[in-house]
């Protein structure tokens, strides 16, 4: 399990487990189901034991909502960034 199933800020809405209440990317985690070749598994956040199917997921839209707004803001720095560089130079 790489860090690339639990990216929350690539435009992908965001679930949760109701059984653990951890969230995950939602096309992520129908990727881990699949490559884990089961309909139920063992929570895929480090250190939690608990097993659930996809079925227990809901959607998270308070995080989608909040991993876009830092999404946009690290895309301001990016160019606040950019900005600084072409003045410096």
């Amino acid at each position: 399990m790489g860090n690339a199933y639990f990216n929350l800020a690539n435009g992908h809405f965001s679930h949760f487990s109701t059984v653990c209440r951890h969230s995950f990317d939602a096309q992520a985690l129908r990727e881990y189901f699949t490559q884990q070749g089961s309909s139920i598994v063992r929570c895929p956040s480090t250190g939690c034991n608990k097993r659930w199917s996809l079925r227990e997921c809901k959607p998270d839209p308070e995080l989608a909502r909040k991993a876009k707004i830092d999404e946009r803001r690290r895309g301001q720095a990016t160019a606040n960034v950019e900005e600084v560089e072409e003045v410096i130079e």
